[in-house]
């Protein structure tokens, strides 16, 4: 923690400390969150087209 000759100063500075962390918190959940969806997404999109081409090579079956 922060420490100063003052204890106000302390006590002026502890809450912005707090909300700061609290903050740095969400904001890295909220980033991680998105990463997620992203990953989702792409797997999603990987998985479509992996479908779409299974498609694709049972119609030109070389039989």
């Amino acid at each position: 923690m922060l420490l100063f000759p003052s204890h106000k100063i302390n006590v002026a500075l502890l809450p912005i400390v707090i909300l700061f962390a609290i903050g740095d918190a969400f904001y890295g959940l909220a980033l991680f969150l998105i990463w997620i969806n992203s990953m989702k997404f792409n797997w999603l999109l990987i998985n479509d087209s992996v479908q779409f081409g299974r498609k694709i090579f049972k119609r030109c079956d070389l039989d």
